[in-house]
């Protein structure tokens, strides 16, 4: 999808958000989504104001209604001394049989790359095989209430409170095992260095398309309470990234999280490079710039559009396709 189209959709979206949370913060929020992808990021100055405000009327309107979730798990402690259990999860809601070949690979490769790990594809018909999450939350998903998106984090957050374990988005490409290390942390993401200009209220801070954490880990009961608690009292997500902001609230105010995710280490720098090379001209210069990233998985994007050829030369994305990049 080209970014005009993304624009129209997500501002579709945003339209019918203003008679659940105003005027005001809906068209703060299409400015702060949309200005970044147009303006150079040389020129993040000019869209910085923007996201930061974006980022104040979010927090504070969560703040307000949903602060007494977070004083529940304000002074929570945490002991487990097991590692993280090396099973994967990673889930396609219309079964992996339905899913697209760029899904299917990526799968293939985290079964590949992980021979140690057990891998739980979950699909909307398995789901509660593997967790427990309010029948209301599945219930609007079914009525169309609840986007796939927040059905998933939903999922992801309970998964790994109840059972503990690694979350995988189906569009993670692994091209080496996970390292070792990885389940000794009580929670674990990927943590790249802050840009001067964030495009995003993250910033490189973590990312939710890749998640470990031990069995109990009371961020991700706070996130699973958070959730229940504002999906039965809102009529819409305030954000499509509304898992962020929720993180966001809990590095803030809840001790013990900013506490583990401080000990991780940058990781995963170039994690977008390969999604960013596919409709690139296959040259042996930009093969070895992908080979030599130093990450142990690329975050794909089943969203973008990719082409195989170029004037009758194969692309990244093409050579990606047939096994080429070599």
């Amino acid at each position: 999808m080209s970014k005009f189209n993304k624009a129209k959709v997500y501002i579709k979206k945003a339209r019918k958000n203003v008679k659940y949370f105003g005027i005001n913060l809906v068209i703060s929020q299409i400015l702060a989504k949309i200005i970044p992808h147009i303006v150079p990021q040389s020129f993040g100055w000019l869209y910085t104001p923007l996201v930061k405000k974006n980022y104040r009327n979010i927090s504070r309107y969560l703040l307000k209604r949903y602060f007494s979730v977070i004083e529940k798990w304000q002074e929570v402690n945490f002991t487990n001394n097991e590692d993280v259990p090396k099973v994967i999860y990673t889930m396609w809601l219309q079964g992996i049989d339905e899913a697209p070949i760029l899904v299917k690979k990526c799968i293939n490769s985290i079964k590949k790359q992980n021979p140690g790990y057990k891998i739980v594809i979950l699909d909307d018909q398995n789901i509660l095989d593997y967790v427990k999450i309010p029948e209301f939350i599945i219930n609007d998903y079914r009525t169309g209430k609840l986007q796939a998106a927040h059905l998933a984090d939903v999922v992801r957050v309970n998964l790994l409170f109840q059972n503990g374990g690694i979350w995988m988005d189906a569009t993670d490409f692994c091209i080496n095992s996970l390292p070792d290390e990885l389940i000794k942390y009580p929670f674990y993401t990927v943590k790249r260095k802050p840009l001067q200009y964030g495009m995003t209220m993250v910033n490189g801070r973590w990312y939710t398309f890749f998640l470990s954490s031990k069995k109990g880990n009371p961020m991700f009961g706070f996130l699973s309470n958070f959730f229940e608690v504002y999906y039965r009292n809102e009529e819409a997500a305030i954000d499509y990234l509304l898992i962020d902001y929720s993180i966001d609230l809990a590095m803030k105010y809840i001790p013990l999280v900013q506490k583990e995710w401080e000990k991780i280490p940058y990781n995963n720098e170039n994690v977008f490079k390969l999604e960013k090379k596919f409709n690139f001209p296959i040259k042996s210069t930009i093969i070895e710039d992908i080979k030599s990233s130093e990450v142990f998985f690329f975050k794909l994007s089943n969203r973008d559009e990719h082409i195989t050829e170029i004037k009758g030369k194969s692309t990244v994305y093409g050579g990606w396709l047939t096994n080429k990049l070599k």
